[in-house]
């Protein structure tokens, strides 16, 4: 299974299981009216919020990558690209880069 694909997978994996905390928390704690705890604060809606702005800062980060993409080509097709006329980096960094990677620090953030 190639890297990103992983990583998308450990990433809808971390949200579904944040989803399920949240669900049997507020199923064992009543919302709130057995315990009340600050961790209450942390809902479903909240968790939606972050991973749909999340997948909007992707897009727009993958349609920037692309534009640039485009650039250097029609760039390294003229002879103004990267020393050489290779691309200006590498496949590994490139499908990393366009795609968010593993983005572990966002991830972990939003759901702890």
């Amino acid at each position: 299974m190639p890297l990103l694909v992983h990583c998308l997978q450990v990433y809808e994996d971390c949200v579904e299981l944040q989803l399920y905390f949240i669900q049997q928390r507020d199923e064992l704690c009543k919302r709130g009216e057995i315990l009340l705890t600050p961790a209450l604060s942390h809902t479903e809606h909240q968790l939606m919020r972050h991973v749909e702005a999340n997948r909007k800062e992707r897009m727009t980060k993958e349609q920037r990558d692309d534009e640039e993409r485009k650039k250097l080509g029609s760039d390294t097709a003229s002879g103004h690209g990267a020393p050489g006329g290779g691309a200006a980096c590498s496949k590994a960094e490139d499908d990393t880069s366009r795609h968010g990677g593993c983005e572990s620090g966002k991830v972990w953030n939003m759901i702890s």
